[in-house]
């Protein structure tokens, strides 16, 4: 007997496999928000102006702002723990080309 909260194993199981089969029909997860008013209508002016959809600014900008935000962590981190610093004359020495 399942306990309250939570579903039967065979509605997980169907669940798991319709997201599946909707990751593998449409070659990814689907994402759902919630935008304000301007926000939304900026987004649609945009895609009726060039004729792309939302979906694709909306990817476009969520890939942009990755890709930002893990450079960002990133450079932090090796600011908080840095590595090995060589000097042009060390890395030279290394390779064998000191000569």
């Amino acid at each position: 007997m399942n306990s309250p909260g939570t579903l039967p194993q065979a509605i997980c199981w169907r669940m798991m496999y319709m997201s599946h089969m909707n990751y593998m029909s449409y070659g990814g997860f689907m994402l759902s928000l919630r935008l304000d008013a301007e926000l939304e209508s900026r987004l649609a002016k945009l895609a009726d102006l060039t004729g792309r959809t939302k979906t694709f600014y909306a990817k476009e900008a969520i890939q942009r702002y990755l890709d930002e935000m893990e450079e960002t962590y990133l450079a932090l981190s090796r600011l908080e723990k840095p590595g090995k610093r060589l000097s042009m004359a060390d890395v030279e020495r290394e390779l064998g080309l000191d000569d």
